[in-house]
Order: structure tokens, then C-alpha cells, then sequence
């Protein structure tokens, strides 16, 4: 059934059909597989071929979740986080991430993290948000990786441990994350847990900049500015908050006005 949904909803071989593609699943789904329950949960969360219906994804999906499917338990949790297709409830995700991350599922992991650390539908535990960003971090999660390397930074959850910090960003970082990349930057530059060192900072910060991270862009344009660790070069720090402006960032427009006000009064 779910092969004959794929061929209508890809068109392989065939005129594509999401409303045939649809009807097998659904069939496939009434008989209890898992993979089109989920399938069809997303199909109405995001109103593929059909008008968005909330209550149906959640319907769908706790059928999957009942069936001990960790990614529909994570997705469950997300609709009662969110709110979709029923009231919001914290303890009513707080308990699906749980079920999901003990079936080592690494986004419910986060998930109960960020919750536990932001106080989002549960009272605020950074020990328990530690815990959980541990858990996924382990499992190589590259967020849970960043987020117990912020924990660590600002000594949330224990005390405040710049290496610690520095292990965790090295290991996102390495996975691709930029503001991991640009929060390295930051403890060489401000030489924390490891000895100040520009050239390091500069290499950091432009890891993080050639990934678009418009902060990086920013502390590079201060470095240019200030001539930290290079020649001061004005046009470099000009053109780097231009670049972190012209991608949204409304603390660079906010710098490089008083730049040009700066240029103006000369």
C-alpha cells in the first residue's frame, strides 16, 4: 500500500495524484502501519492536498505513539508544546519527550533540555537540563552538544566551567554548528579558560562569518575596527557589518550607522 502511495504521490509512472497517494495511505495507516500514520498525521499537519487539520494529526499521531514509535512520541510531545489540535500542556509534552528520549530518541532529549532550562510549561531544573543536553550530546547530538556548553558558559546547573564550555563547542563545532564556531572565538578573544589570542579569535569568528552567522561578522568587524590582533582597517569593518546588515542582523545596521556617523564627523 505504502509502495502504490509513493508511485501516486511521485509520479513514477503515473499522473501525480496526492489525493490517490492519500487514499492508500490512509488504508495502510487503518491497518495499523506505523510509518503511514505518520505519514498521514504529516499529510494534515501540513495540509498536503487537503485543508490543515491539527485535530487529525494529533489523532494520527497518538496512534503511532501508542504504538511505541519514538519519532510520532517526540512528535506528540511537540503538538502538546506547541498546542496543535488541542490545549497546550507542558506536563503533557514534558511526559512524551520522556517517552520518546527513553527510546534514545536525540531531539526529545533537547527538547526536554530547553524545557527544563527555560522553564517552558515545567518549573525551570538546569540540573535536569543538564542531564538531558548530557544525554544527547553523548549521543552526538550537535545541539545538545552546543546548549551543555552554554550550560557550563554561564554556569547554569553547576558551576561556571569555560573548559567544559570550550570541550562541548569543539565537539559542535566540529559538526558544523557556526555559533558554537563563534562562541570559541569569543573565549580566545576574551581569554577565557584558555590564554587571549586574537589570531585564534580572528580564525574562530571567520569559521562561524563563512557560515553566515552575522554575529561572527560583527565581533570581526570590531576586531578590524579596534585593530585587535591586526592593523586597524576601517573598510574591512565597514564592508563585514554591510554584509551582517544586509542579512538581517539589526545589531549591525545599529553599528554601522554610528560607523557612518563616525566617517561624517571627519
Amino acid at each position: 500500500m505504502m509502495s502504490l502511495a509513493k508511485i501516486y504521490f511521485e509520479g513514477q509512472g503515473v499522473t501525480r495524484n496526492e489525493i490517490e497517494a492519500r487514499k492508500w495511505i490512509e488504508k495502510a495507516a487503518e491497518k495499523g502501519v506505523v510509518k503511514a500514520m505518520l505519514n498521514l498525521a504529516g499529510i494534515y499537519n501540513q495540509g498536503v492536498g487537503i485543508d490543515r487539520n491539527d485535530i487529525k494529526a494529533k489523532e494520527w499521531t497518538e496512534k503511532a505513539a501508542q504504538k511505541g514509535n519514538a519519532e510520532a512520541m517526540y512528535n506528540l510531545g511537540m503538538i502538546h508544546f506547541l498546542g496543535q489540535g488541542t490545549v497546550q500542556s507542558g506536563p503533557m509534552a514534558e511526559s512524551w519527550f520522556q517517552k520518546s528520549a527513553d527510546k534514545d530518541h536525540t531531539a526529545a532529549m533537547v527538547m526536554l533540555g530547553y524545557i527544563y532550562a527555560e522553564g517552558q510549561g515545567v518549573p525551570k531544573d538546569y540540573q535536569k537540563a543538564k542531564t538531558w543536553y548530557g544525554k544527547a550530546a553523548r549521543h552526538g547530538d550537535i545541539e545538545g552538544m552546543y546548549n551543555l556548553g552554554e550550560l557550563y558558559y554561564y554556569g547554569y546547573g553547576g558551576p561556571q566551567n569555560y573548559s567544559k564550555a570550550r570541550e562541548w563547542y569543539l565537539k559542535s563545532a566540529s559538526l558544523g554548528n557556526a555559533e558554537a564556531m563563534r562562541q570559541i572565538g569569543g573565549l580566545y578573544y576574551l581569554g577565557r579558560g584558555v590564554a587571549k589570542d586574537y589570531a585564534k579569535a580572528k580564525e574562530w569568528f571567520k569559521r562561524a562569518m563563512e557560515r553566515g552567522n552575522t554575529e561572527a561578522m560583527i565581533n570581526l568587524a570590531v576586531m578590524y575596527y579596534e585593530g585587535e590582533g591586526m592593523p586597524i582597517d576601517e573598510s574591512k569593518a565597514k564592508l563585514l557589518l554591510e554584509k551582517a546588515c544586509s542579512l538581517g542582523s539589526p545589531k549591525a545596521c545599529d553599528h554601522l550607522k554610528v560607523l557612518k556617523e563616525c566617517e561624517n564627523k571627519k
